[in-house]
């Protein structure tokens, strides 16, 4: 197993935690779309990328042009972060190919990582380079749309 850094594995941690949250909140999006008692029942346990399906063609359906265009751009901002989260939760993590060397040092000590994985119904790698400022930017960033999601729900609709 390649040896991150204990900064690393923090920073992945609140990428993990970061997207589950944010994951959380829109769940809660698309319960308050449905206007359902049972609503959380069907909700429960989805994917990030139901939750996405879902929130578009219920917003689109029931809100107004408005607060849908809104919720759609924050739909659309968070697309990406979502599959960099993917990538760095989810892939094969291997040293940069110019600290590979580094592998063998008793204190972790690379600077950057490449990251690899398979996508769904694919056969080739996606992969990244990756920093751990990176990292902590992308948690960053889903910090701020879950935001964005709450402020969304405390509105009226």
């Amino acid at each position: 197993m390649l040896n991150l850094s204990e900064d690393v594995y923090c920073a992945l941690g609140r990428v993990v935690v970061g997207a589950a949250y944010f994951d959380d909140l829109l769940a809660g999006v698309v319960i308050r779309l449905l206007d359902s008692d049972n609503a959380g029942i069907v909700i429960a346990g989805q994917s990030y990328s139901y939750l996405d399906q879902a929130a578009r063609a219920l917003g689109k359906k029931t809100l107004s042009v408005d607060l849908n265009d809104e919720l759609v751009s924050l739909l659309d901002d968070v697309k990406p972060l979502h599959i960099k989260r993917d990538l760095v939760v989810h892939g094969i993590w291997l040293p940069h190919p110019d600290e590979v060397h580094k592998i063998w040092d008793d204190e972790p000590s690379i600077s950057q990582h490449l990251t690899l994985r398979k996508r769904r119904w694919k056969t080739d790698l996606h992969g990244e380079f990756i920093s751990l400022n990176e990292i902590m930017n992308l948690a960053a960033e889903l910090e701020i749309m879950a935001d964005r999601v709450k402020e969304l729900l405390t509105r009226t609709w």
